[in-house]
C-alpha cells in the first residue's frame, strides 16, 4: 500500500565479512514509475541485481516490466527482522558520508522497551526503511542457493 513510508535504495558491496554501502534514494511519495525514473536519473543499469521487500509482489513485478528484469525478492525467512540485524551485526558496515539518513538510521535504531521500561527483542519500527533494504540485500545474498532460486 502507499504509505509515508520513505523508498529507499542503497548500492551496496559485500566483501570479507565488511558490507560498503552507499544510499542512493531515500524519498517519500514515489510510486514505482517514479521510483525506476529516479534509478534511471541515477544511471543504475537495468541489470542491477536488486532485493526488493517481498512483501510487494505487485511492485517488483510493475518495477520489473518498466525494465529493471533483475530485481528480486527477498528473502526474510523466520524472525526475519532479528535474523538479519544478527547477520549484519556480524559484520563490519560502512557508508559514505553522504548517505545521511543510513547515518541518522544507525544512530536511531533501537530495542522497543515494555511497561518496565525495559528492552525488549524487537526494533522499534522507526528509523529503519534504508537498515531494511541493506538487510533484505546482505541477508538474501548469503542464503543457501537453493532458497534464492539460483539452481
Amino acid at each position: 500500500g502507499f504509505t509515508n513510508d520513505p523508498t529507499s535504495l542503497s548500492g551496496i558491496k559485500d566483501h570479507n565479512d565488511k558490507v560498503y554501502t552507499k544510499e542512493l534514494i531515500y524519498e517519500t511519495g514515489l510510486t514505482n514509475p517514479l521510483i525506476v525514473k529516479r534509478m534511471e536519473e541515477l544511471g543504475i543499469p537495468k541489470d542491477a541485481l536488486i532485493y526488493a521487500d517481498n512483501a510487494e509482489p505487485k511492485s517488483i513485478e510493475e518495477i520489473k516490466r518498466l525494465g529493471y528484469w533483475n530485481i528480486k525478492p527477498c528473502i526474510k525467512g523466520p524472525d526475519s527482522i532479528n535474523s538479519g540485524i544478527d547477520f549484519l551485526l556480524s559484520k563490519q558496515i560502512y557508508y559514505t558520508e553522504d548517505s545521511i539518513n543510513i547515518t541518522t538510521e544507525i544512530q536511531e535504531y533501537k530495542w522497543a522497551l515494555d511497561k518496565n521500561k525495559e528492552p525488549t527483542n524487537k526494533p522499534i519500527d522507526k528509523f529503519n526503511h534504508a537498515m531494511d533494504g541493506i538487510r533484505y540485500g546482505v541477508f538474501t545474498k548469503h542464503q543457501p542457493k537453493k532458497l534464492v532460486g539460483i539452481l
